[in-house]
């Protein structure tokens, strides 16, 4: 890929895509998998034959809002795909069953959906892509299956090999314009989760407080970490980067 002269510069071709491309129409049909640990997960199918593109989203990615998933979910589909956008925990169009959401290295979703798609359509080719947060955890998954995974081939872009610099860059770029945006997405979600169950035993935040938080790694460490039974940011963010798991990756993967 080679920028044109006129958007070479990164943020600008972040922030001219999100006020810019267009809504891509799309009929989803929607599956609500058991996990299991109890809780549930959202998969929004399209297609009806042919191989089969699981789609991994970045960070609070949702099949109706994403423009530039839905961009790509019909170009495979016009492919001659079936495709397969694999909500993160509790991302999807209803919230999920349990207190905790999604980590950005946890594999564990992944394996069980590749493995179940797998199990219902053995001869079925199948295909990941994986966007930001999907992206690195897609190739996290592929370094620890190596061999063994069912894919076929696999694409992964904007990828944020080392969690915990991601984080850092996050912060300064934009004068922190990004992680004020993610940060929204998140309350957001999250309030609504607290109007629904009680997370006074996993930590003693208001809303209030949440509010307050400023920084991608304070919420980690306050409200991610607790709520998924974590105590060590350094070592979440080490633990769920991809990068030293690339060397272990067996299929074709760009």
């Amino acid at each position: 890929y080679k920028a044109p002269w006129w958007l070479s510069n990164r943020h600008a071709q972040t922030v001219l895509g999100l006020m810019v491309r267009l809504p891509v129409r799309i009929e989803f049909t929607y599956e609500y998998l058991e996990l299991p640990d109890g809780d549930t997960l959202e998969l929004a199918w399209a297609g009806t034959k042919g191989p089969i593109t699981l789609f991994l989203s970045g960070v609070e990615g949702n099949c109706l809002t994403s423009t530039y998933a839905r961009g790509i979910l019909n170009n495979v589909a016009n492919g001659g795909h079936r495709v397969v956008f694999a909500h993160h925990r509790g991302c999807g169009t209803r919230p999920n069953r349990l207190h905790r959401s999604y980590l950005a290295g946890d594999t564990d979703d992944i394996r069980f959906v590749v493995n179940e798609i797998h199990r219902r359509e053995p001869g079925t080719s199948l295909h990941a892509i994986g966007i930001s947060i999907g992206a690195n955890k897609l190739l996290k998954y592929l370094g620890e299956e190596g061999s063994n995974t069912p894919l076929k081939q696999a694409f992964a872009a904007s990828v944020p090999f080392e969690i915990g610099t991601t984080i850092e860059v996050l912060n300064e770029s934009l004068g922190g314009f990004y992680q004020g945006a993610i940060l929204r997405w998140i309350r957001s979600r999250l309030y609504k989760k607290m109007d629904q169950l009680d997370y006074k035993t996993l930590f003693s935040l208001t809303k209030d407080q949440i509010k307050r938080i400023k920084t991608l790694r304070e919420f980690d460490k306050l409200v991610t970490l607790p709520i998924s039974g974590l105590f060590d940011v350094n070592r979440y963010y080490r633990d769920s980067s991809c990068r030293p798991h690339l060397k272990n990756i067996e299929i074709p993967t760009l």
